[in-house]
């Protein structure tokens, strides 16, 4: 091996390197450089889950899979067996007729938005994939209405105490879905 061929590969061995180099650096940055949709939505800092007891009407979606059957009428039902835990019970027009789901709501520890719902039989309760966010990101007007939404910004809810939801409350109610990263465009009035 000539001298200028002992040059010419340890030149090709850096330019190799420094080019690994760069893109380690650019895929590193790109993912400390994390977008508003790759942090997860800020949710209302505490939730008091007997004022949550109840019934909730839902007034837009964006839809859940236990309701893909649902073409109208649904509403939510808690009540509260034992301090941070809600029976939930939701009952919605299907084609068929009336359907009613049999489930529970749980608070998070630090008894924050951060809900779970699960509307699976009770022998899978021990199944972590059974339960779907119920995050609760805004309350309005007293808890008359309430943002539900999911932790990856693809289910949203806007709940009501009343059937029917006025303008104010409902523009309340997109703006701070929008705020959070969700694209209320998505949902449907009920």
């Amino acid at each position: 091996m000539t001298m200028g061929e002992g040059r010419s590969r340890s030149m090709t061995r850096r330019v190799r390197w420094g080019g690994a180099a760069v893109m380690m650096a650019v895929i590193v940055g790109a993912e400390t450089a994390a977008p508003l949709a790759d942090e997860p939505p800020v949710v209302v800092s505490s939730v008091d889950t007997s004022r949550l007891a109840g019934d909730w009407y839902e007034v837009a979606t964006t839809g859940t899979w236990w309701h893909r059957r649902c073409i109208a009428d649904t509403r939510y039902g808690f009540d509260m067996p034992r301090r941070g835990w809600l029976r939930a019970t939701s009952v919605c027009t299907t084609r068929e007729g009336a359907e009613t789901f049999r489930g529970s709501l749980r608070a998070s520890r630090g008894l924050d938005g951060r809900l779970a719902i699960r509307f699976t039989p009770p022998v899978f309760n021990w199944l972590p994939a059974t339960w779907s966010d119920f995050w609760i990101l805004e309350s309005g007007g007293e808890q008359k209405w309430l943002l539900v939404g999911d932790n990856r910004r693809e289910r949203l809810l806007v709940l009501s105490r009343t059937v029917d939801l006025d303008e104010a409350a409902m523009a309340q109610a997109l703006a701070a879905a929008r705020r959070q990263g969700y694209d209320p465009d998505r949902l449907t009035r009920v």
